[in-house]
């Protein structure tokens, strides 16, 4: 079973260790899951990578989807399976209408609020909701596109940290379980 491992990032892939010593250590490289009887592991957690870009793809969007199983096999399939960059798939869920969804509604404030509750933790106030829209996207006098925010709040380290994919801990030491 998964319990029985333990998971150590390496620059160069992941060393999975038996806890039980029975089985040792094996260093993979170029492997993205590992198949356990009791659960499905995603490890490509490097820039760039599917799992990776799933774990910032959710945390962004809403980070309690990334303990919805379910949720994580469906969005990593999609890119796994139709090879889509992170802009494609905040196009997909934008043009679906689904950020809209949850942000609660269509507009600048809410999806900065959106955001902010994600890469925060709180949230933004419908007052400094509408500043930071102004300040930030096209629509309401601002600089970015609601791709480019998204694309930019994907790579911010307060995400990333967020969601467990720097130092040594978090996904970087479990990889991302999925159904």
């Amino acid at each position: 079973t998964s319990s029985g491992y333990s998971l150590t990032k390496t620059s160069s892939g992941c060393i999975v260790t038996d806890k039980a010593g029975v089985q040792g250590t094996d260093t993979l490289t170029n492997v993205e899951r590992l198949k356990f009887s009791d659960a499905i592991v995603a490890i490509d957690l490097a820039s760039g990578g599917n799992a990776a870009n799933t774990a910032q793809f959710l945390g962004l969007l809403g980070f309690s989807f990334l303990s919805q199983k379910g949720v994580v096999g469906t969005v990593l399939g999609v890119f796994d399976q139709t090879g889509i960059n992170m802009s494609e798939a905040f196009e997909l869920v934008l043009n679906t209408g689904l950020v809209n969804e949850l942000a609660g509604g269509a507009s600048d404030t809410a999806f900065v609020k959106l955001i902010h509750r994600n890469l925060v933790g709180t949230e933004a106030s419908d007052a400094d909701a509408a500043i930071l829209a102004a300040q930030l996207l096209k629509d309401s006098g601002g600089a970015y596109s609601r791709i480019d925010l998204l694309n930019l709040g994907a790579g911010l380290d307060a995400n990333l940290q967020h969601v467990g994919l720097v130092g040594t801990t978090g996904l970087l030491a479990t990889g991302l379980e999925y159904i």
